[in-house]
């Protein structure tokens, strides 16, 4: 018989279990180990105590990942990982989680839920159209290799440092530019308050921001991560979101000066751009003129948890 347990319940070795049986023969590799295990929950704020574990007797054979944050007076959920053990498919056992889960979220006082799912992924797909999620946009990942193309731009060093100082005035002298952490774009009055937990700017530990300023008024942003090898060397920048003012009458000039900051003169690094909405068509463009292209589609679903919503 299965029994839903609290992630606490779990031991770490059992949770590492049954996350790389759940997602053998997923789309991509998912295969973890307990550091990396640990390090995913810390920065993507994933809950133990509401995270969820089925069991069959004394073993795992299934889990639903889930988080909770509070974005702009308003509490959300992420279900950052669902998976099954294959002898388990098929038997309702995702079902039986994502039901304990919502009512984890239900009695958190949660307003949104939000999950992420593979377009591919049809089976997923159905189970949380059922549960009451609607798909809200399409989430792209984008990828471009580095190579001569980029070297030499000025904006880079080709080490992963930005040449910025303090600030930078743009190419054509009407942007200053001020480099600072992510929680600094989370503070502009425009910083979208729902969107992927995962390019969320309390999700970006490691992340930084970049300002663009026009007569002292907030322009624009860019949220970014530099990403290192192994051995410490420097290998590529992933950007997670870029947006203009909707006060800014160019919104393209803006967002031209703020790639050509974050993804020039790196010489042959790596660059991605993870979560961006395929309805942000304006940066999609500026993104393809760079070479960029799309690896992966993930349909971004969210459930209505208030009283409204359960009407």
């Amino acid at each position: 018989m299965i029994a839903i347990r609290k992630l606490t319940e779990c031991s770490l070795d059992q949770a590492v279990q049954v996350w790389n049986e759940g997602f053998s023969g997923y789309l991509v590799d998912m295969t973890t180990d307990p550091e990396a295990f640990m390090t995913r929950q810390a920065y993507e704020q994933l809950s133990p105590r509401h995270s969820v574990v089925a069991f069959d007797g004394e073993r795992p054979v299934g889990f639903v990942l889930n988080g909770i944050r509070t974005v702009g007076g308003r509490k959300i959920s992420w279900n950052g990982g669902t998976g099954i053990i294959p002898a388990y498919r098929g038997q309702g056992v995702g079902r039986k989680l994502i039901e304990v889960s919502l009512g984890i979220y239900a009695k958190e006082g949660v307003d949104t839920a939000t999950i992420e799912a593979f377009a591919s992924n049809a089976p997923a797909i159905a189970l949380y159209e059922s549960e009451g999620y609607v798909t809200r946009d399409t989430l792209l990942v984008l990828r471009k290799a580095g190579g001569e193309a980029d070297a030499g731009v000025q904006g880079g060093r080709g080490d992963g440092r930005l040449t910025l100082g303090v600030e930078r005035i743009g190419a054509a002298s009407r942007y200053t530019l001020r480099h600072g952490t992510a929680r600094d774009a989370g503070l502009l009055t425009f910083y979208p308050a729902l969107g992927a937990w995962q390019a969320h700017w309390a999700s970006l530990t490691a992340g930084e921001s970049l300002i663009a300023f026009e007569n002292g008024k907030p322009a624009g942003y860019a949220l970014y991560k530099r990403v290192y090898g192994a051995s410490g060397n420097f290998a590529g920048v992933t950007l997670y979101q870029c947006e203009a003012s909707p006060e800014n009458g160019d919104p393209e000039s803006v967002l031209r000066t703020l790639l050509e900051a974050v993804l020039d003169g790196h010489g042959g690094a790596s660059f991605s751009a993870s979560h961006i909405a395929s309805s942000r068509t304006d940066l999609l463009r500026l993104l393809e003129e760079r070479g960029f292209q799309t690896v992966h589609e993930l349909f971004w679903m969210t459930r209505d948890m208030t009283e409204e919503g359960r009407a």
